[in-house]
C-alpha cells in the first residue's frame, strides 16, 4: 500500500488540573479611580439583595430572522424569517453591484472561496460581513466590516482600521451594529492593552451607518488596566461571539481571564474574581452561570460544569465524556454536546439542553458519524439555535443539508429544511467500508494504539473488474490496521506505571480515510485517501495519496506506467513548474520557507522523485505535492504544483 507518513512524535502535551470553586473574591480598585463604585458595605443586606433582583437583567428571545450558514466564507446561505419561509442567498448575486475598483478589498465574493469575507449576521435587511485584508499601501492589514442589502444588494462601507486592532466579534444587537476590537498585547510590560467597541445604526435619511455612542468604554478601559482579557460568550451557536454590550444587558457582565484565573465584570466595573478558576478553561455563560469542562489528561475523560456566579457552587452536569463541545444558548437555555467512541473512528455525540432557571438536563438527540461523511461533524455540523428551534447540517442519501428541529418541548424530531448544501459525490459512484482496531497493554490493559481505516467500495455497474478493484482497496485497509507491527516496536514495552499514570501520553492515533472518488474519461478511476497520524505534542501529522485503477483490467497503475523519460527529466520538469509556481505568487502569499526562486529550484529538484507516490490524477494533468515541512513550514500544509499532460506526456490526455 503506497503511503507517505512522516511519523514525528510531538512531546510535551500539558496536564491541566482543576483546583475546585471556591466564593468570588472582589476585586477592589487602585485608589484614585472612579469607574468602579462599590457597594457600601454598611448598606442593609437585604435592601441590597432587593436591588439587585429588581435590576437584574432580562434575556431577549427574538422573533428575527435565522442565516443559515455552514461556515463564515460558504458561497451559499439561507436565512429563515419568523414564518418559516427560507431564502437561498448566493455571493455572487450579492456581489454583482460592487465596482471592480472594490471588488478586491470588498470581497463578498472571491475567485477562491478562503479569500471570501466572513458573513457574520443578517439583520433588518442587511447582510453584514468582515474582512481582513492585505495591504500593499500601508505594508500591514485593513480591517473593515461593511453591509449589503438585502433587496438591491448595495454596499454600504461601515468601519476601517488600519491598526492592527483586529476584530473580535460584530454583533447586530436591539438595532445597532456593535464592533469590537482588540488593541494588542504589551509584551514588554507583560499586560493586555485591551479592548474598544463601537456601533453604528442605519441612517434611512443619509442611507448610511452613522457611528453612536457606546455606554461601555469607561468599564472596558477599566478592565484593561487590571490586566483583564475580555472573552465573550456565544448566542444561536454561531462562532462569532456576542459583543460586550449584549453580555453587559442581557447577562449583567463579562468574563474575563486575570493573571489569577477568571474573574466578571459588571456594568457599574465592579470586578469579582472567581476562586480556583486558575487551571479551568471557560469561553461560554450565561446570566448568573458559567459553563466550563474539567478534563484529566491522565484519562483523557472530562466532567462537565455548571458555574453559579452568585453563590460560588459548581454542578457536575455530565461525567466521564471523551470529549464536549459547547454550542449555543437560547433565553435560559444552554446547548452542549458529549461525545464517545463505541468503536475508534466512529464518533458518538450527544445533544444536550441545560435549562438554567429549572436546572432540567435533557439528552435531546443523538447521532453516529457516517463513514465516507467525514464532511460532517455528526449532530453538530452548523449547530445554530433561536427561538426554540435547533438547526443543523444533515447527511442523507448522498446529500448534505440543512434539517431544523422543535425543541420547546424537549424533544429533537428533525425534519427537511429543503436548503442543498453539497452532494458527497463518493456515494454516486459506491459505498465505504471501514475498519477499527485497537491495541491495548496485554499487562495493565491501556490502550496504546487506535487505528480506523476506510475503504471505497466500486459499484459493480461502473467496471467489470470491480471485484478485483474492492478485493485490493480491502486489503490495504485490513493492512493498515493490522497490528503485527506492534510486537518489535520498544515504544510499547513502556513501562505499566507509566500507562496508568499518563494513558493517553502513550497512545498513538492514526487515521486514514476516502476523501473524493473520480473518473478520467471513461478508462481511469482514482479514489483520493486522507490521513491524520497523532502522537502527542501541538499537533499530528497529515497524510495523503491517490489511487489509480484501471477499469478494463482492475490494475492500479503508477506514473510510470505513463511516463517514459529519465527520473532527472522528471524532476527538472518539477522543479522548472515549482519555481513558475512560486513566481506567480502574490509576495504576501509566499508558502515556502524561502523567498529566493534560485534556492526553491534546487530544493524542488532535490525533493522530486518519480516513486514518492507524491502524485494526483486529474483530467487534464497530474498535481505533484510537497507535504508539510518538506519545501515549506507545517502551517503551509501541502503545496500543490499542476503540470499538464502535454508537459509530462507530451499529449493531452493520461
Amino acid at each position: 500500500m503506497k503511503r507517505k507518513l512522516i511519523q514525528y512524535l510531538f512531546i510535551g502535551l500539558a496536564a491541566l488540573t482543576f483546583a475546585g470553586c471556591g466564593n468570588i473574591a472582589d476585586i477592589q480598585p487602585d485608589e484614585g479611580e472612579t469607574v468602579i463604585e462599590e457597594d457600601d458595605e454598611d448598606d442593609d443586606e437585604e435592601d441590597d439583595e432587593e436591588d439587585d433582583e429588581d435590576e437584574k437583567p432580562e434575556e431577549k428571545s427574538s422573533d428575527a430572522n435565522v442565516l443559515l450558514s455552514r461556515d463564515a466564507t460558504s458561497n451559499i446561505f439561507f436565512v429563515v424569517d419568523p414564518d418559516g419561509n427560507v431564502s437561498e442567498i448566493n455571493r455572487r448575486d450579492l456581489a454583482e453591484n460592487i465596482s471592480a475598483s472594490d471588488k478586491d478589498l470588498y470581497r463578498v465574493s472571491a475567485e477562491e472561496q478562503y479569500l471570501q469575507s466572513g458573513i457574520v449576521c443578517e439583520a433588518d435587511g442587511f447582510f453584514f460581513f468582515k474582512d481582513s485584508n492585505y495591504s500593499e499601501a500601508t505594508g500591514g492589514y485593513i480591517y473593515l466590516v461593511y453591509a449589503v442589502s438585502e433587496d438591491d444588494h448595495k454596499l454600504y462601507p461601515i468601519w476601517e482600521d488600519t491598526e492592527n486592532h483586529y476584530i473580535e466579534t460584530c454583533d447586530y444587537y436591539d438595532g445597532r451594529l456593535y464592533i469590537d476590537y482588540n488593541l494588542g498585547y504589551d509584551y514588554d510590560e507583560g499586560r493586555t492593552l485591551g479592548v474598544e467597541e463601537v456601533c453604528f445604526e442605519y441612517d434611512s435619511k443619509s442611507d448610511s451607518f452613522a457611528e453612536k455612542e457606546t455606554e461601555y468604554g469607561p468599564v472596558l478601559e477599566t478592565a484593561a488596566s487590571k490586566n483583564m482579557r475580555l472573552i465573550g460568550s456565544r448566542s444561536g451557536g454561531w462562532d462569532n461571539p456576542d459583543s460586550y454590550t449584549r453580555s453587559f444587558k442581557e447577562y449583567g457582565y463579562v468574563l474575563g481571564s486575570t493573571d489569577d484565573g477568571y474573574a466578571v465584570i459588571n456594568e457599574k466595573g465592579v470586578i469579582k474574581h472567581i476562586d480556583g478558576t486558575e487551571d479551568v478553561y471557560i469561553s461560554f455563560y450565561g446570566t448568573d452561570h458559567l459553563f466550563y469542562a474539567e478534563s484529566d489528561y491522565g484519562t483523557n475523560l472530562s466532567t462537565v460544569y455548571v458555574y453559579d456566579i452568585a453563590d460560588g457552587s459548581a454542578k457536575s452536569i455530565a461525567s466521564d465524556v471523551e470529549s464536549t463541545t459547547f454550542l449555543g444558548k437560547d433565553g435560559s437555555k444552554m446547548y452542549y454536546l458529549t461525545g464517545s467512541y463505541e468503536e475508534y473512528g466512529i464518533s458518538h455525540n450527544r445533544i444536550y439542553e441545560y435549562d438554567i432557571e429549572s436546572g432540567d438536563n435533557t439528552l435531546l438527540y443523538e447521532a453516529k458519524s457516517i463513514p465516507g461523511v467525514s464532511q460532517v461533524y455528526p449532530g453538530a455540523e452548523g449547530f445554530t439555535v433561536a427561538d426554540g428551534k435547533i438547526y443543523i447540517i444533515d447527511f442523507e442519501d448522498g446529500d448534505l443539508k440543512w434539517v431544523y428541529a422543535d425543541v420547546s418541548d424537549g424533544k429533537a424530531d428533525f425534519k427537511d429544511l429543503y436548503c442543498f448544501v453539497e452532494r458527497v459525490d463518493i456515494f454516486d459512484y459506491g459505498t465505504v467500508e471501514y475498519a477499527s482496531y485497537s491495541y491495548a497493554c496485554p499487562d495493565c490493559g491501556t490502550v496504546l494504539n487506535q487505528r480506523y481505516a476506510e475503504c471505497f467500495v466500486l459499484d459493480d455497474k461502473y467496471s467489470d473488474c470491480a471485484d478485483i478493484i474492492n478485493e485490493y482497496m480491502r486489503t490495504n485497509m485490513e493492512t493498515f490496521v493490522n497490528d503485527n507491527f506492534l510486537e518489535s516496536d520498544s515504544y510499547y514495552d513502556s513501562a505499566c506505571e507509566d500507562h496508568r499514570e499518563n494513558p493517553t501520553w502513550y497512545r498513538v492515533t492514526d487515521d486514514w480515510t476516502v476523501a473524493g472518488v473520480n473518473f478520467i474519461g471513461d478508462k481511469y478511476l482514482t479514489v483520493d485517501m486522507g490521513g491524520y497520524w497523532y502522537g502527542g505534542g501541538a499537533h499530528g501529522y497529515p497524510s495523503r495519496n491517490q489511487y489509480l485503477f484501471d477499469l478494463e483490467t482492475g490494475e492500479e497503475l503508477s506514473i510510470t506506467d505513463f511516463y517514459s523519460g529519465k527520473e532527472k527529466d522528471f524532476k527538472t520538469l518539477v522543479a522548472d513548474k515549482t519555481k513558475e509556481y512560486y513566481l506567480s505568487l502574490d509576495e504576501n502569499m509566499n508558502p515556502f520557507y524561502t523567498s529566493d526562486e534560485e534556492t526553491i529550484y534546487s530544493d524542488a529538484y532535490e525533493n522530486a522523485f518519480l516513486d514518492d507516490g507524491n502524485i494526483d490524477y486529474t483530467e487534464d494533468g497530474i498535481i505533484y505535492y510537497y507535504p508539510p515541512y518538506i519545501m515549506g513550514p507545517y502551517a503551509a500544509g501541502y503545496i500543490d504544483i499542476f503540470i499538464s499532460y502535454e508537459e509530462l506526456l507530451g499529449r493531452d490526455s493520461l
